[in-house]
């Protein structure tokens, strides 16, 4: 395991990972979820969100025909419910109002994680936002 996590550090290092760990980032560090649980629960709408981009879009189908189908939030979200992991991150975070009133903060804090520079689809402040909300309410995933 510890070869594994090296390896996989590495190769982290030389691509970065995109918004999915930029936000996963700053709900650990807020709010004190796990980071792999925050990555689970986040990348259904982020895969949905960086579809936007027609690039990042082929990929994704490229990988979902693997699965039987061109939705590959659908086939995370799949893997999701087969692991209990829950559809939102209000399965895992219960202070709903001071996540809200939070979200201009994390909406900042990860715009500035060096992750977000390699993501397909650079949001605004306000899309940013927008996906803190959307992840934790659980809609349209």
């Amino acid at each position: 395991m510890l070869n594994a996590s090296m390896i996989a550090g590495m190769a982290f290092t030389n691509v970065s990972l995109g918004i999915v760990h930029s936000m996963a980032h700053t709900v650990g560090s807020l709010f004190h979820v796990a980071h792999g649980l925050a990555d689970a629960i986040i990348l259904p709408y982020i895969i949905r969100f960086n579809s936007g981009d027609e690039r990042a879009r082929a990929l994704y189908e490229s990988v979902a025909a693997a699965f039987g189908t061109d939705d590959m939030a659908a086939v995370v979200q799949g893997l999701n419910k087969k692991l209990h992991i829950p559809v939102a991150l209000s399965g895992v975070i219960k202070e709903a109002g001071g996540y809200r009133s939070r979200l201009g903060e994390m909406a900042a804090m990860a715009l500035a994680d060096g992750c977000t520079k390699t993501n397909p689809i650079i949001p605004t402040a306000g899309q940013m936002e927008a996906l803190f909300t959307l992840v934790f309410d659980g809609k349209e995933a």
